[in-house]
């Protein structure tokens, strides 16, 4: 199963309406694109609802974590290597974000 088919396992159990939105919206354009680096990682799912939810996939020094917050102005995405750290807001624009997401990803996986 690829990241965003457990995505959407997890956005259709989710109670709060505006986590669920916005998880969803990035969800899909995740699902339209390679998610190869993806490959081989361990996932793990927390959520606080309604104030927020965190997708995180570890494999070694590799975590990826994406976090939708109550405020979508504090929704980010993370990406840790062990040697470089990244971390953005994904805003208003989700598919923006996410391209910038993989992007980033890929050059650090």
């Amino acid at each position: 199963m690829n990241a965003a088919e457990i995505m959407r396992s997890y956005i259709i159990d989710m109670e709060t309406y505006n986590l669920a939105e916005q998880a969803g919206m990035f969800c899909e354009c995740l699902g339209e694109c390679n998610l190869s680096a993806f490959e081989g990682t361990k996932f793990c799912y927390s959520a606080d609802e309604p104030y927020g939810v965190h997708f995180i996939w570890d494999k070694g020094d590799l975590r990826i974590q994406l976090s939708f917050k109550a405020d979508k102005d504090d929704s980010s995405w993370y990406i840790i290597n062990g040697k470089k750290r990244c971390r953005k807001t994904i805003g208003n624009d989700p598919e923006k974000a996410c391209r910038e997401f993989l992007d980033t990803l890929n050059d650090m996986a």
